[in-house]
């Protein structure tokens, strides 16, 4: 009896290793762009479940929305398509952008990828569950969080808020305020030279490493905390304290608040 269950247990694996063999995975793209006249007071929101965005700076009065879709499945690619869904609306002075995406499972794969331009003032409020988000010279306050994704941002001159649950966030420009928050990752600051802050600032990670390159002619005072870490800076510290430290930059100014739980804290000079 045993014998001759193995040989029925052998069979049945041949057979669906047989079956395998034929399905052969496809995979299927579309791209799609459109253009949506604005106002000058148009505020932008995107809202995606799992999929990436990244927005730029284009041209005054219009935004710029390209959408692409991929499938890669075990059969029927292509008609697999249409269930990644991307929807414009207009109301009340908002555009707001929503992008549907199934979740992936062992059969089939949707990714989709947002890339938005707008007028550069344009204010923006951005969401992910899942996925990156890339933003590019905006002028504008921009407000972008995600569950689990990095976070990068150049060319920054407005209000900036960017949370992460899971991911490295990343800074470079002359924002007039900044909050950057991760639960699991690293941060990294560069400020511009003609940076000229106002109002609190921040940056944390619970779990991580925080840098900050910061100009000689910013003016900021700065407060840094490593609960588990140490504290460099190449700047002059008012404060002896291994994991708590105080520097003021030129004549001082708005304050900036560093912190970090598990990871080290660096303030260098650029």
């Amino acid at each position: 009896m045993r014998l001759l269950a193995s040989r029925s247990m052998i069979t049945a694996c041949a057979a669906v290793l047989l079956l395998l063999s034929g399905c052969k995975q496809s995979s299927a793209t579309r791209h799609t762009e459109q253009f949506i006249p604005v106002t000058r007071s148009t505020r932008v929101e995107v809202t995606v479940t799992t999929g990436y965005i990244s927005v730029a700076a284009g041209r005054t009065g219009m935004v710029s929305l390209k959408t692409f879709r991929k499938v890669r499945s075990m059969w029927n690619a292509e008609a697999k398509l249409k269930h990644i869904q991307v929807q414009a609306t207009k109301k009340d002075g908002v555009l707001s952008i929503v992008g549907k995406n199934p979740p992936s499972d062992s059969s089939q794969k949707y990714h989709m990828h947002l890339t938005v331009t707008v007028p550069p003032s344009t204010p923006l409020v951005l969401k992910t569950h899942h996925g990156h988000i890339n933003l590019t010279n905006l002028l504008g306050d921009v407000q972008a969080s995600t569950k689990r994704g990095e976070l990068t941002a150049r060319g920054i001159t407005g209000r900036l808020t960017l949370t992460t649950g899971e991911g490295n966030i990343t800074l470079r420009g002359a924002p007039r305020q900044f909050t950057l928050r991760t639960r699991l990752g690293d941060v990294k600051i560069w400020l511009r030279p003609e940076t000229q802050l106002v109002g609190k600032n921040e940056a944390s990670t619970e779990s991580g490493a925080l840098t900050l390159h910061a100009s000689t002619k910013l003016q900021a005072l700065v407060t840094a905390r490593a609960t588990a870490g140490t504290i460099e800076s190449a700047f002059p510290r008012e404060s002896k304290r291994p994991q708590w430290a105080q520097m003021r930059l030129g004549r001082g100014g708005p304050p900036i608040s560093l912190s970090c739980h598990k990871g080290n804290l660096r303030l260098k000079k650029w």
